[in-house]
């Protein structure tokens, strides 16, 4: 099977526009917490979610589906480095 330059090209650009690891803690923060606890997002931000008062069970969801996504996320990364590795 021959591989075309523009075909590298993409995926390394698909690949280096993944978000791999870095989080902005504040818009995190915000996005997750402010849909189901507006008057807590201030609180929120300056003292985080238990301190502020959002209920455990309630953190440990959105921890577990952020983890979820970060595994996923790393799965296809190194998916995509063993498909540029048999590329190359």
């Amino acid at each position: 099977m021959e591989v075309k330059p523009e075909q590298v090209l993409s995926l390394i650009k698909t690949t280096s526009n993944l978000p791999l690891v870095k989080v902005n803690r504040e818009e995190y923060l915000a996005a997750e917490f402010a849909p189901l606890y507006p008057k807590l997002v201030e609180e929120i931000l300056e003292k985080g979610p238990y301190e502020a008062g959002v209920p455990l069970e309630v953190i440990e969801k959105k921890a577990k589906a952020a983890l979820i996504m970060k595994q996923e996320k790393q799965q296809q990364y190194h998916l995509l480095q063993d498909y540029l590795e048999v590329l190359l």
